[in-house]
């Protein structure tokens, strides 16, 4: 019934929105709905685009990661024909100033915005009259809707613990299953602290790391909230260093003491100029010291001949995010910029490095899937540095079949793959032992097959021994099962061949909320 009466109000040749009512925001500010909305009360679109809007406001406020579930619907209000002369209102009008002989462009348009003190209902009656009486719009029909913006919100206190498994991924780890290179985290994750979108978290390192690590982030700073503020300051300290690469897979030097140091802080700007449009810049400032023996081991390992770095360090970056669904992406497109520039030690030390990515994901059918993401980095240093030539396998980029190896270098680019089915749809399982808990007795579960096909290259500038994969054509592919679940928690599982030969089970898991 509800799908047939949609189907009714969008067959009309321009809907009008009457309001927008949101339920189920127990915690979440209504302001921070209404800003991914991408229409706006009192505002006149045609059905179409409308349609349109909505499947991309849905995906924008799923994109908070505020909410499991994301329902709108449309409710009929009136019908609005040549010789009526009234329109509800219940808050401030957009006119639009441009392209006057359009009829949408006559009624309330986004994005143009002005408040005025005059009547209104006066105004918007005005408007209806002189396009009706042009003979432009004599058989136009304005359908007036109401905007139902049903939401679920997630948890948003977490106390936190996790076993991290130090290793540039878990395949790397479960290779050796080496308990001792584990961290154990606690602390405590607010999201949405005050209702506003705000994320503070507090987290403590044993084991492995020791240390501390503070982030809060999108403090807004206008009413409009298009820039905001995030700060992170840490101190960690590691017994474990890796100081070298050979044979295409890093060594580290384990001692009972910390062999590294460090303490910072940063600042980070945002500006949100659009739903899918972020600009940022980042200044930040850390001190690390390394102990004398990881010094002499490798003199080269940060570019400074001294046991501290002092670095000030400066990012920026844009990123066009066109995608579906940020957690576990199927159609849409991605683009990413990114310049990252540094000084320690008063520029004993400078480094710069450009990035970019760019995906691309298409769906074919109701099941089939196609996606393809190109990454690449360039860096220039006035000083060789061995922390700063990282490139695949350092979960900056990678190649499938590679998952146990790191390819050092000053460039690289990669180009990733895949195919998917969607073996199982999206399935929602009421748990009925948790009644009274709303929040996680309604989990879904989402099952994908994905065939991968990757190829990258690394450029090393420095001559090294027994690191083959360096300036060489590296390909892979493989296969693996991708279970997708509420909480942004994704498990894979898998198995990769690299054009060398060598295989390897892939296992990865991702729970963004702990």
């Amino acid at each position: 019934m509800i799908f047939a009466l949609q189907a009714a109000l969008l067959s009309a040749q321009n809907v009008y929105i009457s309001d927008i009512c949101i339920t189920g925001n127990d915690v979440t500010k209504s302001y921070i709905i209404l800003r991914e909305l991408p229409f706006k009360s009192h505002q006149t679109l045609s059905a179409q685009k409308l349609d349109t809007l909505m499947l991309r406001a849905k995906e924008n406020l799923l994109n908070t990661t505020l909410f499991n579930y994301v329902t709108l619907t449309l409710t009929p209000v009136r019908t609005l024909e040549r010789g009526q002369s009234s329109l509800s209102h219940d808050g401030q009008a957009e006119q639009s100033s441009e392209n006057q002989q359009d009829v949408q462009n006559s009624l309330p348009h986004d994005g143009q915005a002005e408040q005025s003190s005059e009547n209104q209902q006066d105004v918007q009656e005005r408007k209806v009259e002189q396009f009706l009486q042009r003979g432009q719009a004599e058989d136009l029909q304005f359908e007036a809707v109401v905007v139902n913006v049903n939401v679920e919100e997630r948890w948003f206190v977490w106390p936190l613990f996790e076993i991290r498994l130090e290793d540039r991924n878990t395949t790397s780890w479960m290779k050796k299953m080496n308990w001792n290179r584990v961290t154990y985290l606690t602390g405590v994750n607010i999201n949405n602290l005050f209702g506003v979108s705000q994320r503070l978290t507090i987290r403590g390192f044993l084991g492995w790391d020791t240390g501390v690590d503070l982030t809060y982030s999108k403090i807004a700073l206008d009413n409009k909230r298009k820039t905001f503020l995030t700060f992170r300051s840490y101190h960690l300290l590691n017994k474990s260093v890796e100081y070298i690469t050979t044979d295409n897979k890093v060594r580290s030097l384990s001692s009972s003491r910390y062999n590294l140091r460090s303490s910072g802080t940063q600042a980070t700007f945002t500006w949100r100029p659009h739903h899918r449009r972020t600009y940022s810049a980042a200044l930040g400032y850390d001190v690390s010291k390394i102990t004398d023996t990881v010094l002499r081991e490798n003199p080269l390992y940060w570019g400074v001949n001294s046991k501290v770095s002092r670095t000030i360090s400066f990012n920026a970056e844009y990123v066009h995010d066109n995608r579906n669904w940020t957690c576990y992406p199927t159609e849409g497109t991605y683009f990413e910029a990114g310049l990252r520039l540094e000084e320690s030690n008063g520029f004993d030390f400078s480094y710069a490095q450009a990035t970019a990515e760019f995906q691309y994901l298409k769906k074919l059918s109701n099941r089939w899937f196609v996606s393809t993401s190109l990454r690449g980095a360039t860096s220039l240093y006035s000083n060789y540095s061995y922390i700063h030539t990282k490139a695949i396998g350092y979960n900056t980029a990678n190649v499938t079949g590679y998952e146990l190896y790191v390819i050092d270098g000053q460039s690289f680019i990669t180009h990733n793959n895949s195919i998917k089915f969607l073996i199982l749809p999206q399935k929602v399982v009421k748990l009925g032992f948790i009644p009274k808990w709303d929040k996680f007795n309604k989990p879904f579960f989402t099952i994908y097959g994905k065939l991968m096909f990757d190829w990258g290259y690394v450029w090393q500038n420095r001559k090294e021994l027994n690191n083959s994969y360096s300036n060489s054509l590296l390909m892979g592919v493989g296969a693996c099962a991708d279970i997708v679940s509420y909480y942004d928690i994704i498990l894979s599982l898998g198995y990769g061949v690299n054009n060398h030969g060598k295989g390897t089970f892939l296992f990865g898991f991702r729970a963004p909320i702990f």
